[in-house]
């Protein structure tokens, strides 16, 4: 216990690779069943010093510490027995459980000392919007100079899953199910589903939505480990993740995208209206200053962006089409399931990009729309004809909104789609002639040019000429 505390409390990043061999040697020589009570004691109950919550230098050596004991837990369970898993199941998820926690305990902190919601992201998750997210790697390929030298409760879920992955990939199913249970019920907080309170309030102050830090925190480390299992183990996801999580997926879409709309109506330039045309006596507006006021969310994004994001991206990695030597690829039942509780919530999502710039002018606004595009390619990838049809069809009622943003959003998740699976999803077709044929005379040259793009595309997966279906 005194050794794993000493390895995991320097934080003295021009030491971390000597530490990292030493901690190795600690995992690979000292008996799993005595390595596991003394990282279980140096977690604790995931306590944070006092001064952490405000102190930046104090956050990050509590983070580092937590973010190195994840990695020994990792390492832990990636050698150990599938004897000594199964009687060790009690104690890793005590452990789990608590460096997850970590997060809600730190923003709910973070947010009572009266800190700016919005500074949650940057100052406490380090979300970098320009780049990928966090790889889920091997417990071998970790690298505490790249993975805990930096406190951040990004890299703490992250590592946290890759801890859950190795527990995971060595009990059968039915030992893991009560487990991933768990880790459910923990998030909910007494909710039926994950931000249940939220999808029901019909409160339009966006501060009580702002104040809620443990739910969407739980929800996001959550999110982090069932990404992990689903890249690893593709079979959990429609085995055991997706079913367990459907409500629970369709119930946070619906609170991000509540979330968002009313910071949208607190931030955004009072009086400030969309115009489509002019009046009589009045000089044109262009497109780009009408919806300036409107731009706020990219700098209030929390939490509704990092919900909307990891739900997406857990939707795209755990519903990703993949070559499983001719089976089917997910189950009839559980695909009409899918498209019955997420596709209306995953397309309402689209309804915030009223609020941001366009994906070229904020990181946020960019990986929003990748999370939405790589999202609508494996909700596509579901479905037979009909329900192809069904999801193409409410994918392009967007295209009929007000705003631009929305509009593009629609026609480049659409082209995403018919780009990746070609046509897998010729069924679409007759609704893609449909909406495109509107479109060709749309306000903005932008979205003009993505009809004309996506047509082209289309056009080359079905060798069909479609100019004379456009007229």
């Amino acid at each position: 216990e005194r050794v794993v505390g000493l390895i995991t409390d320097d934080s003295r990043s021009w030491k971390s690779s000597s530490v990292e061999k030493f901690a190795r040697e600690v995992v690979a020589k000292v008996p799993s069943r005595l390595l596991l009570p003394a990282i279980e004691k140096s977690i604790g109950n995931g306590e944070l010093a006092d001064d952490s919550i405000t102190d930046d230098a104090a956050r990050n050596q509590d983070l580092q510490r937590f973010q190195r004991l994840a990695c020994m837990l990792a390492w832990l369970f990636a050698n150990a027995t599938q004897d000594f898993v199964g009687t060790a199941t009690t104690t890793f998820m005590k452990c789990y459980l608590r460096l997850v926690a970590v997060g809600p305990k730190l923003v709910s902190g973070f947010l009572e000392a009266e800190q700016a919601a919005a500074e949650v992201p940057d100052s406490l998750y380090k979300f970098q919007r320009d780049e990928s997210d966090v790889k889920m790697e091997s417990s071998s390929e970790l690298v505490w100079e790249e993975r805990c030298c930096d406190g951040s409760l990004r890299h703490l879920n992250a590592l946290a899953s890759v801890a859950f992955s190795e527990f995971a990939l060595r009990l059968n199913l039915d030992q893991l199910r009560p487990c991933f249970t768990q880790l459910v019920d923990w998030s909910r907080k007494g909710q039926v589903t994950i931000l249940g309170q939220h999808v029901k309030s019909k409160e339009k102050d966006s501060s009580l939505f702002l104040q809620d830090a443990i739910g969407p925190s739980s929800w996001i480390a959550a999110l982090t480990t069932m990404q992990a299992l689903s890249a690893i183990a593709p079979g959990l996801a429609e085995d055991l993740l997706v079913p367990t999580c459907m409500k629970d997926l369709a119930s946070s879409m619906t609170a991000a995208r509540k979330c968002g709309l009313r910071l949208a109506a607190q931030h955004r330039a009072s009086g400030t209206k969309k115009r489509r045309g002019k009046s009589n006596d009045e000089e044109p507006v262009s497109i780009l200053l009408s919806r300036a006021g409107n731009e706020v969310l990219h700098n209030n994004s929390w939490w509704w962006l990092d919900v909307a994001i990891s739900t997406l991206s857990f939707i795209a990695t755990g519903l990703a089409p993949r070559d499983r030597q001719g089976e089917e690829l997910i189950e009839g039942a559980l695909a009409s399931e899918v498209y019955e509780n997420l596709v209306d919530p995953f397309v309402d999502l689209m309804d915030l990009c009223e609020f941001l710039p366009a994906s070229n002018a904020a990181t946020a606004s960019k990986s929003f729309d990748e999370a939405l595009q790589t999202a609508s390619v494996a909700l596509a990838a579901l479905g037979d004809g009909p329900k192809v049809k069904q999801f193409f069809s409410a994918m392009l009622s967007k295209t009929r909104s007000r705003d631009v943003e929305v509009r593009l959003q629609a026609v480049r998740c659409c082209h995403k789609v018919w780009t990746t699976l070609g046509v897998q999803v010729i069924s679409s077709l007759s609704e893609v002639v449909e909406y495109a044929r509107e479109l060709f005379e749309d306000e903005d040259t932008r979205v003009e040019d993505a009809v004309r793009s996506l047509i082209k595309t289309v056009e080359g997966c079905t060798s069909e000429n479609l100019q004379d279906a456009l007229k």
